[in-house]
């Protein structure tokens, strides 16, 4: 092997291992970054479909008190459900 091959075989071997560092550097891109969690807002409403009809279910996730209504006969009175879990006097 002449003194020029050896110089280009070796030229090519580190270029290769420069090459192959640059790869080995990088980060996965397979997995996302985590999105940023939205907060919730402070009363949620659901429906609740029963055989007696409709109830619209109103709760505040800052003291846990939930209201209810039948749609069917809106008057503008709510109930007050109380805090799941809670006296029904601390409630009010």
């Amino acid at each position: 092997m002449t003194t020029r091959n050896a110089l280009i075989l070796g030229l090519f071997i580190f270029l290769g291992l420069v090459v192959s560092g640059q790869f080995h550097e990088q980060t996965i891109l397979g997995h996302p970054l985590p999105a940023d969690a939205k907060p919730a807002s402070r009363f949620e409403m659901t429906t609740i479909n029963t055989p007696h009809g409709d109830y619209v279910v109103v709760f505040d996730s800052t003291t846990g008190q939930c209201w209810s209504q039948v749609p069917a006969q809106v008057n503008d009175s709510w109930q007050n459900m109380g805090i799941p879990g809670k006296d029904p006097q601390q409630a009010e």
